[in-house]
């Protein structure tokens, strides 16, 4: 009896043991971080004449993804295809040691904007997830639309942080008319 009781607490034990490492190892392979959320793209979504057949060129139906990165501070929503654009961002933010302050990625036609720098265009790469507007901080300094608009005076840090994005295919918003310089997007819209 003394002998199945044993048997009985290491074969739990073992258990036990077996789950904890599951655990360990689920967060170290599969962290939090990453996609979190794919949602089907829908026609009602976007109401933006000709972005559903730019999206559709690929042949593959495209998905709104909501994606945690290490050095954003809240979550992004974006179309899957502008995702390997966030993964050069986060990229270029580690190795310059800059946080990026999230301030609209995504967003449905329709909806009602605050604090705009530059009007909403109705062919804007936010309708179908291929732009992000950011602010930076480096060193506990935040560069919002204002700071970072005198490209001149930015740190080193920032300005390889814009080059970087720029050499990776993106578009910065401080070379647009008006400027926009927290503006970020991989043109998909083709002005």
């Amino acid at each position: 009896m003394k002998r199945k009781a044993k048997r009985s607490r290491a074969v739990l034990v073992l258990i036990f043991l077996i789950f904890c490492i599951f655990l360990i190892g689920k967060r170290i392979f599969f962290p939090k971080k990453g996609i979190i959320q794919i949602q089907n793209y829908s026609d009602d979504m976007v109401s933006v004449e000709g972005y559903n057949s730019i999206l559709s060129d690929t042949g593959q139906t495209p998905q709104i993804i909501v994606i945690k990165l290490r050095n954003f501070d809240k979550e992004v929503v974006i179309e899957e295809g502008f995702l390997k654009y966030l993964k050069v961002m986060e990229s270029l933010a580690v190795q310059n040691n800059l946080q990026i302050l999230v301030q609209q990625s995504f967003r449905m036609a329709e909806m009602p904007m605050a604090n705009n720098i530059v009007p909403p265009d109705t062919r804007s790469n936010h309708l179908v997830g291929h732009a992000i507007d950011i602010n930076i901080s480096l060193d506990g300094q935040s560069f919002n639309s204002s700071r970072l608009s005198n490209y001149e005076k930015l740190p080193r840090a920032i300005k390889n942080f814009i080059l970087g994005c720029e050499n990776a295919g993106m578009r910065w918003g401080g070379h647009f008319t008006p400027i926009d310089p927290v503006h970020f997007d991989d043109e998909i819209n083709g002005f």
